[in-house]
């Protein structure tokens, strides 16, 4: 008897969710989503800019060498003088003899002075420029209801709001944000592509935004959509 009971309200539960039931109850509430926006280089690897875009790097080297080692040899003569008596013990007077001796002493000093120091300084300057086009979206589910997406739509504006609507792009996706999850789901849109790239640089926009939507319908069985803003810097 209990399991009939549970599989007619399963099938209850059921025929509500198909006719929007849920979306159109009080009870039920429309999930609520709360994006995070990281920015991703080339490489994939996350970079501390709060825009996509051009990125430089500039690199300032300074090589210094030092020599302060000099040589000092000295030389010095000596001169030794020996007196050697040649009188013979039988007391027959002998003669004395006087002989010298010149003697030459070198001394090798190696030192290290301040005086024959000298110092070579070079500056090398190194500019590199790589870039961002990539945004990491994290989902997080703020409610119990949790949604899917389905869609998500680039919008580019200039900063005083005027679109560029030629570079509009519609993208189809799929994200299942589900209520209280250990990984929250994420999704990597290419915001600052070449052809992005190209119109903002050849029309002069040094400047703009792209207002990224997010379509899908939560589990509720309303339809929600959720934006969010990406500052772009061309040069």
């Amino acid at each position: 008897m209990k399991k009939s009971i549970l599989l007619l309200a399963f099938v209850i539960l059921f025929l509500f969710s198909g006719c929007n039931w849920f979306s159109d109850n009080p009870m039920f509430p429309s999930a609520k989503m709360n994006i995070s926006a990281v920015i991703l280089d080339e490489s994939g690897k996350t970079v501390n800019t709060s825009s996509v875009g051009a990125l430089s790097t500039t690199t300032i080297n300074n090589t210094s060498t030092s020599d302060n080692e000099s040589s000092v040899v000295n030389t010095t003569e000596t001169e030794t003088t020996n007196t050697v008596d040649n009188s013979q013990s039988t007391g027959t007077p002998g003669s004395t003899t006087t002989s010298t001796t010149t003697g030459t002493t070198t001394t090798t000093i190696t030192s290290s002075t301040s005086d024959s120091s000298s110092t070579t300084d070079s500056t090398e300057t190194n500019t590199d420029i790589k870039f961002a086009r990539d945004v990491e979206f994290t989902f997080y589910a703020l409610n119990n209801v949790g949604a899917e997406i389905t869609q998500c739509v680039v919008q580019y504006k200039k900063l005083n709001g005027a679109v560029l609507g030629s570079l509009t792009k519609v993208l189809d996706v799929y994200l299942s944000v589900p209520y209280l999850v250990e990984t929250p789901p994420k999704i990597v849109i290419e915001i600052f592509d070449p052809v992005v790239e190209n119109y903002l640089v050849t029309n002069r926009i040094r400047e703009s935004q792209a207002l990224v939507t997010f379509f899908g319908s939560d589990f509720a069985g309303h339809s929600v959509s959720y934006k969010k803003s990406v500052y772009i810097k061309a040069y």
